[in-house]
């Protein structure tokens, strides 16, 4: 099923674009998203060989945030030998769009990766992303976190309440807002989609190698937001894989921040259902409803 074609006549735009980059004569396959948002997403094959994507975010702050990311974040990141980033080849600022180089290998969460190899991911993702949360913030940005918590709370839960039970409605907004007396944690740079669907494994001469894309929600939170995707749904029923993951980060979290790695997955799994509900996405429903489920749990 082809989502984008790139030899329509609207695309035009993003083919120069593209010819810009690459040279004419160039071949692609169209990798966008089936279901949810509509960004366009290219595998460009130059007529060299050369292999690139091309990426058309649907909303300018995705693309502002992508943009941001190579600018000011990746710039100061000290990133590990054994983990790559695309690197950016060019924007276009007029269609938010970016060329960037191909990472090669297979996606995480769509391969059967031997065990060794899937832990070897994990933990080169945890050691990626503690170097990520170690980029320099201005101290105005590294403050306020409750203040963007509660914003966050009142943006996503009040869509979910049409798809989502009054009871669990309930539950979320107790449990997801902070007590009056506790300490407010710091905010850092995350990724802010830093799960397996975004990771490429390889292995280059016996050694692991993996590969970080997507930095469309890369922006200061709390740095449970690159954990909170993975807790209850990838590595869930996995202890081998949260270990390596933590391993590879350099510390476990607090017993504070458990409860906030909770808050987290519960709040935006209700919100999730509200976002997959609106997109027809009825897988993402399941996989949301499993997680509200397997954090209440956890909760008691």
């Amino acid at each position: 099923m082809v989502v984008t074609d790139p030899q329509a006549p609207e695309n035009a735009p993003l083919c120069a674009f593209v010819d810009s980059m690459v040279g004419p004569g160039w071949s692609a396959v169209d990798r966008s998203r089936r279901v949810g948002r509509k960004s366009i997403v290219w595998a460009v094959e130059g007529p060299g060989g050369e292999r690139v994507y091309l990426k058309r975010h649907e909303e300018r702050k995705l693309f502002e945030r992508t943009r941001a990311a190579y600018e000011r974040y990746i710039p100061a990141l000290e990133l590990p030998d054994d983990v790559e980033i695309p690197a950016l080849l060019g924007i276009d600022e007029t269609l938010g769009a970016l060329v960037m180089t191909e990472i090669p290998g297979t996606v995480v969460a769509e391969g059967d990766l031997a065990p060794a190899d899937l832990e070897a991911a994990y933990a080169l993702a945890g050691r990626f992303v503690s170097r990520v949360h170690a980029v320099p913030l201005d101290a105005d940005e590294s403050s306020g976190w409750f203040a963007f918590w509660r914003q966050r709370l009142e943006q996503w839960l009040p869509l979910a309440e049409p798809a989502v039970d009054a009871e669990t409605m309930a539950f979320t907004w107790a449990f997801a807002t902070p007590d009056a007396d506790e300490v407010e944690p710091p905010m850092v740079v995350t990724h802010g989609d830093c799960s397996p669907r975004n990771w490429i494994f390889r292995r280059e001469a016996g050694r692991p190698v993996l590969g970080i894309i997507d930095w469309e929600r890369a922006q200061p939170s709390m740095w449970i937001e690159d954990v909170w995707r993975m807790a209850y749904d990838f590595w869930h029923g996995r202890p081998e894989l949260r270990a390596a993951w933590f391993r590879g980060y350099g510390r476990e979290p607090s017993a504070d921040e458990q409860r906030w790695l909770q808050r987290f997955s519960l709040a935006f799994g209700v919100g999730g259902i509200a976002w997959a509900v609106r997109q027809g996405d009825e897988d993402f429903v399941a996989t949301n409803l499993k997680i509200i489920a397997r954090v209440r749990a956890d909760i008691g």
